[in-house]
């Protein structure tokens, strides 16, 4: 491929995988900013553990670029994205986890030599720290891989995401805005102040009652005093920034409006690097109800995202130029188009939509969204 665009994406977990994975076929130098603050299922029982950011999103976002065409590479990518089963007994659950150690699991067939050592090395590691009441239940091997060698290395992400990046030849580049341990909260309309990303997402449980005023980062329940909850300051990682700055277009991907894309411009830094960047900056707004903003209208959403990123007198366009939509899902009146042309703002409307998804639950086709995105990036 000639002339492959850097184009990086600010999102979370899974609005993006299959769209990640076609994207390799149009470019292998995208840029994927993932969130580290997720505090619900098998990444808040390593968190607790191990006092550690949430690397769900991380692994998931590695393996949707890794390389699929060779049979090592294929072979390492289904044993990284095997889960634990969630019904066995912790008898059975220890036994299956020592067998991928010791490489007799099946799954352990057709990876290189050289790569079973590495992942069975980082998964003993884990393993021999992990606590004693550790639930394995739905365990993803990936997550414990990247855990193990965090541990190896000090608590550091950074080696492990690359030596993860060498096993599957991930085509891109991937990382968390930061590497502190933190959590999200959310101030509500109401007064109150919801700690956990998982409380906030409408997912693993309801959705708020009260939208959300702002959100932060903070440590953990026990930094409210007074009911108020302590606001806590991060600095985004160098490399991160310097990927940043090289983008050929920056995008605000489709996904849960707070816990993914808000979220990862908390980290102090990230909003100026931005600002500093010359090229597109687009908004893909997610289809279908978003339990965040779940009343919230595509033109509201816009609004929304440029409170967050605009600065004070900077016009908007250094944070944002573009809305890609497809207006079939997600239209915008003529006077809130002629509002948002106003701050400078294309609005580009294109047909982006899977034909074979349903009106109900409405899905961005992944060749449409890539060919978009990489021709804008052109």
């Amino acid at each position: 491929m000639v002339n492959e665009p850097q184009i990086t994406f600010f999102s979370g977990g899974s609005a993006l995988k299959d769209t990640s994975r076609t994207l390799k076929k149009y470019t292998r130098r995208s840029v994927h900013i993932v969130t580290p603050f997720d505090s619900g299922g098998s990444s808040a029982t390593l968190r607790d553990a191990f006092n550690m950011p949430a690397i769900g999103d991380l692994r998931s976002r590695l393996l949707a670029l890794a390389d699929e065409s060779q049979p090592g590479n294929y072979a390492t990518y289904k044993l990284l994205n095997y889960r634990l089963p969630k019904t066995q007994a912790r008898s059975a659950l220890a036994r299956e986890l020592e067998s991928v150690i010791t490489g007799t699991h099946s799954l352990n067939r057709g990876v290189p030599k050289a790569w079973q050592e590495v992942i069975c090395r980082d998964i003993a590691r884990f393993k021999a720290d992990m606590p004693v009441d550790f639930d394995l239940r739905g365990a993803s091997l990936g997550n414990l891989m990247i855990a193990g060698g965090y541990l190896e290395n000090q608590c550091q992400l950074d080696p492990v995401i690359k030596r993860f990046c060498r096993l599957v030849n991930v085509q891109g580049y991937v990382n968390t805005g930061c590497d502190t341990p933190l959590h999200l909260a959310a101030h509500l309309t109401n007064g109150d102040y919801v700690v956990g990303q998982h409380r906030i997402t409408g997912k693993e449980l309801p959705a708020l009652k009260h939208s959300i005023n702002s959100l932060f980062l903070c440590h953990v329940d026990e930094d409210m005093k007074n009911g108020i909850v302590e606001r806590v300051n991060c600095r985004a990682k160098t490399d991160v920034l310097r990927k940043v700055s090289t983008s050929d277009l920056i995008c605000y991907a489709p996904g849960s409006f707070y816990s993914s894309l808000v979220a990862n411009l908390l980290p102090q830094g990230m909003i100026e690097q931005i600002s500093h960047v010359q090229c597109p900056k687009v908004f893909v707004p997610s289809l279908g109800i978003d339990p965040e903003v779940p009343h919230m209208s595509l033109y509201d959403r816009v609004l929304l995202l440029i409170r967050y990123l605009a600065r004070e007198n900077s016009p908007v366009t250094d944070v944002l130029s573009t809305v890609l939509f497809d207006p079939q899902y997600t239209p915008l009146t003529a006077l809130e188009e002629e509002q948002l042309q106003r701050l400078g703002l294309y609005l580009t409307k294109e047909s982006l939509v899977d034909p074979a998804s349903s009106l109900a639950q409405p899905h961005y086709c992944p060749t449409k969204l890539s060919t978009a995105l990489v021709d804008m990036a052109s």
